[in-house]
């Protein structure tokens, strides 16, 4: 990238047209901070700023002259953090810093740019703050959100409303910090769907690998923190509307993470459910925080709520082993993490467990990468799915809990058992085709059939409430690079999904239920994770049922026969799964979870 933008100022340059040389070399300042450091950037400013009319400066139209000077500032301030540099050069860029953005304030206010303003109030404010000098970075983000505001600017308002929430935060005033975080929220709900990360150096550090979360969700967790701390302050017993707060701002936090992650504004409209109608069922959101994890409960009518000890640090590392170690069959080295996580997770709250036949987790953070059926309880000797049945959704209010109907039920049953592109056959799909279409009428697509304009087809022109895929799959960091494997090729999840959500239009059969049996997730991808998990969301399916790692063939069949047993004898579908999964952890050499842990309910579990 740097080469490339050297390359277009001499360019532009040699073209007669400075103006754009120098655009192309203040635009190059990002990769020259990730390529070369700190010390190299501050010498480029050094220079551009040296010269008191830099070559293009004179013949820019004044927006985009106060534009690049904002550009110019924000680079200095990102210096004045540099925890490389000396005291003094820290102090001398801030010093530096703040000047450009004092008198780009006054300029862009002469110019009638508000939104300009805006930001050059604001990015000073951050300075003050991070000086320590609270209450001139108060004032400063205030007058910032003015700007905004008579710019109309619904985004330069949310990040400077942001600001503030962290200003009041430190300055004490944890009431004013929270109504900022809902006024946030507020804002949040109003800015477009659609948002195109930039690199920002506020939020980034280059070279880091960190993907940058939407503004409009770091505000839904700011706002969820700040509400859990408020809750914290209550006696005890008067917590409920707090918590409940907590709940329906965490539901719209997973509603805008899976949108962004499918570029999909539909997802907001999709279904609604009360906790009223959840008799049986405990719903645990785990909520990852800075500081901290908290657990949020709410079971026969009230929310509960816990801390867990270990700091977020030490328990995602934990989840990590937990995660890397649990394929491996050849070892029993998972129960060390496993009990840990009971221990920190569940046991604090286990006697509500008690109470309920079915675990519905809303997980957050890395819990979205592991199976909670196989966490261990050392003080009984067993897993938590000889406990209770579980379910995962990926947002309350993104389910639609609704028993699986006993009559009329077809099945789309498709799979690969050659091997194809590399990936190993699948000896054990055969029987696992044959069992579906044994238990429920079905159309078939094995093999040499399996397709994916036959998959679109089929379901397009078929009525179908469950569709059943048994092939190699994989789900990646983006959703565009998940797919299924076919005999001619591969079809991507969100293809998958967009052919098979035009049953959300047959009001009288929906599609019940997707099962995708051979797929897997990357350990310690989250986004991959949340891929999973969106599928029977992005569908309209009520449910899903897939693997996160690949599964031995025979303990696969054994989990299908069973699950499909029991929907067939009327069980809800978690209780099948829990079921199929107990059938096969108790036979003779498939205890280990890596035969029976993979498999998650996604969605509706009754």
């Amino acid at each position: 990238a740097l080469a490339a933008y050297r390359a277009a100022e001499e360019a532009y340059r040699a073209a007669g047209q400075p103006e754009r040389a120098l655009a192309a070399r203040v635009n190059a300042l990002h990769a020259v901070h990730a390529l070369e450091g700190a010390a190299v950037l501050r010498r480029a400013l050094d220079r551009i700023e040296a010269a008191e009319d830099p070559p293009g400066e004179a013949t820019a139209s004044p927006a985009l002259r106060l534009r690049r000077s904002l550009q110019l500032a924000r680079h200095r301030a990102r210096l004045a953090d540099d925890a490389t540099a000396t005291d003094e050069e820290r102090a001398r860029d801030a010093r530096l810093a703040s000047a450009r953005l004092a008198g780009l304030a006054s300029e862009a206010d002469e110019a009638n740019e508000p939104e300009l303003a805006s930001h050059a109030l604001g990015h000073r404010a951050l300075l003050y703050a991070e000086a320590g000098r609270l209450d001139e970075a108060h004032t400063l983000v205030r007058r910032a959100l003015r700007a905004a505001s008579r710019a109309g600017s619904r985004r330069a308002e949310l990040e400077w409303r942001r600001a503030l929430v962290g200003i009041e935060t430190r300055r004490g005033n944890p009431a004013a910090a929270l109504a900022s975080a809902r006024r946030a929220v507020l804002l949040a709900e109003e800015i477009d769907w659609l948002w195109v990360p930039e690199q920002d150096p506020w939020r980034v550090r280059p070279g880091s690998g960190a993907r940058p979360d939407p503004p409009s969700v770091q505000a839904y967790r700011t706002a969820v923190d700040l509400i859990l701390r408020a809750a914290a302050r209550q006696p005890a017993g008067e917590d409920q509307a707090l918590l409940a707060e907590a709940r329906s701002t965490l539901e719209r936090l997973k509603t805008e993470e899976l949108t962004t992650y499918f570029d999909d504004p539909c997802l907001a409209s999709q279904r609604r459910v009360s906790l009223d109608r959840l008799p049986g069922a405990v719903v645990l959101y785990p909520i990852f925080l800075a500081d901290r994890v908290e657990l949020v409960l709410h079971h026969e009518g009230r929310f509960s709520r816990f801390t867990v000890e270990m700091d977020p640090a030490a328990l995602t590392e934990t989840i990590r082993a937990l995660r890397f170690q649990l394929p491996n069959r050849m070892t029993r080295e998972y129960r060390l993490p496993a009990a840990t996580l009971f221990d920190q997770i569940v046991r604090p709250w286990q006697a509500i467990l008690e109470k309920a036949d079915t675990l519905v987790v809303v997980p957050s953070g890395p819990l979205v990468e592991i199976p909670f059926a196989a966490l261990y309880d050392t003080a009984a000797s067993r897993h938590l799915i000889e406990q209770v049945a579980i379910s995962v959704v990926p947002g309350l209010d993104l389910t639609e809990p609704r028993p699986l109907a006993q009559e009329g039920i077809r099945a789309l049953v498709a799979g690969l058992s050659e091997s194809v592109q590399g990936f190993v056959a699948l000896e054990g799909v055969t029987e696992e085709i044959a069992l579906v279409e044994a238990t429920y009428p079905s159309i078939v697509l094995a093999d040499a059939a399996f397709r994916a304009e036959a998959v679109r087809r089929a379901v397009r022109e078929n009525p179908v409430n469950i569709v059943h895929i048994a092939s190699h799959g994989q789900f990646n960091e983006e959703a565009s690079d998940s797919f299924l494997l076919t005999i001619d090729g591969r079809i991507s999840m969100a293809e998958l999904a967009e052919s098979i959500s035009a049953t959300q239009l047959r009001a009288d059969e929906p599609l019940e239920l997707i099962v995708l049996s051979a797929c897997e997730s990357a350990a310690g991808d989250e986004r991959a994770a949340l891929g999973l998990a969106g599928v029977a969301v992005q569908s309209g399916a009520r449910s899903a049922l897939a693997t996160i790692w690949s599964v031995n063939d025979e303990a696969t069949v054994r989990v299908i026969r069973r699950f499909y047993a029991g929907l067939r004898a009327g069980e809800s579908r978690s209780q099948a799964l829990r079921a199929a999964q107990l059938e096969v952890l108790r036979a003779p050499d498939f205890g280990h979870p890596a035969n029976w842990a993979p498999y998650l309910l996604i969605g509706s579990w009754l």
